[in-house]
């Protein structure tokens, strides 16, 4: 129903209740991340007769080269012509101004959630295009040519300075399975994990349709020694402001034994939804956001928004297209980035200020928004730049 998803509520709300981003330490175990397979599968594989948007495509496709041109879209049923520009705008991932069937599916409209194609993500694009990178170079990083990457190898390669954010990693930092070298495999889960596309174990922080994780909220969280929330833990940590904590938890605790460990969370209310809070800040249709349509969005999460607009406006045309947004921050709740502190009160941030965990997770996002942030290119954030706290306010 078309009207109906128009109307309802996207914009999830994240239960911080005064959380401070805390450090995580988490024993490395040497299983396959999936974010892999999320991003390189064609969805083009999964061509299932029974879903209903499949036969659509074949009928609107009246060339049938594969490929819908918007002319050929607008022969969606039951889509008015500004409708159908509008999705074919956003859903065009790649821009070429046609529809595969791929990106066909990945329209939320008109289908069910569990028929939804894998939808491009920018991050998992990022670390995957880094992971090229240095598959590409693995003949000059494994010099014997044995497969993996020994601790004298990745010494002699320098691996770590060719990642932003990982410069300071050591050996031990990328050998997950501890056995003395690097496969291709651990290399691309610890892209995964400074991305944060997974946590270390290997859980996704980030799902096909788009839908993000808030770890933020995870992290803060009182646990057991095996990562496991209590309903009183997480009743607590919600606090009296919050009116329906049981709606909350019944929304994560799956199994309904009373408690839930991270896989539970991971897959429960406390996510992201950019695919949909985008449809639905984008009133006027076109496609894109303005700073006045982005203005509209949850007061929690508006100052981030409204801040990075500058940063992550690529083609710098004063909107933001879908693909734009999901990679802002308020996108990516994997942690409390305005939370940062200016601890020796110069009235910036460093890159060093500009921290929310140790080691590996989130290493190299944080590095990349970091990066975007700062506008002039000095290495200081300053408060017109970024959010963050400071006794010193930046002349």
């Amino acid at each position: 129903d078309r009207g109906k998803y128009m109307r309802s509520e996207f914009l999830i709300p994240a239960v911080y209740a005064g959380f401070l981003i805390s450090g995580l330490i988490v024993a490395f175990e040497p299983a396959t991340c999936l974010a892999q397979a999320a991003e390189e599968k064609p969805t083009a594989e999964i061509d299932d007769p029974k879903n209903p948007l499949i036969p659509e495509f074949r009928r609107c496709d009246i060339d049938k080269d594969g490929l819908l041109t918007e002319a050929e879209y607008q022969h969606r049923i039951s889509f008015s012509q500004q409708d159908a520009h509008r999705e074919f705008v956003i859903f065009d991932a790649d821009g070429d101004a046609k529809i595969t069937l791929n990106e066909f599916l990945t329209v939320p409209i008109g289908q069910a959630e569990e028929n939804r194609g894998t939808i491009s993500d920018p991050v998992i694009v990022s670390a995957r295009t880094k992971l090229k990178e240095l598959t590409e170079s693995w003949p000059q990083l494994d010099q014997n040519a044995d497969g993996l990457i020994s601790g004298s190898e990745y010494s002699a390669s320098n691996l770590a300075s060719r990642v932003p954010g990982l410069e300071a990693t050591q050996f031990a930092d990328w050998d997950l399975n501890h056995n003395g070298g690097l496969s291709r495999d651990e290399v691309a889960r610890v892209l995964d994990v400074a991305w944060g596309v997974c946590v270390p174990d290997g859980t996704m922080l980030r799902d096909k349709v788009g839908r993000v994780v808030d770890w933020t909220t995870y992290l803060n969280l009182k646990k057991d020694a095996n990562g496991v929330v209590t309903r009183n833990a997480y009743y607590q940590a919600l606090g009296p402001a919050v009116p329906n904590p049981e709606d909350w938890f019944r929304g994560i605790d799956r199994n309904n034994d009373g408690s839930f460990d991270f896989v539970e969370f991971s897959t429960g209310t406390h996510r992201t939804d950019p695919v949909a809070t985008f449809l639905k800040l984008d009133v006027d249709l076109s496609g894109t956001l303005s700073r006045t349509e982005l203005n509209a969005i949850d007061v929690g999460w508006r100052q981030m928004a409204l801040l990075g607009m500058r940063a992550f406006d690529d083609n710098t045309d004063g909107e933001l297209s879908l693909q734009e947004f999901q990679f802002m921050p308020h996108s990516n709740l994997v942690a409390a980035w305005s939370s940062a502190r200016d601890t020796n009160n110069d009235g910036s941030l460093s890159p060093d200020e500009f921290q929310f965990q140790t080691g590996l997770p989130l290493a190299a996002i944080t590095r990349e928004y970091f990066q975007r942030l700062d506008l002039n290119h000095n290495q200081h954030l300053t408060l017109d730049e970024w959010h963050f706290y400071t006794n010193r306010p930046f002349p």
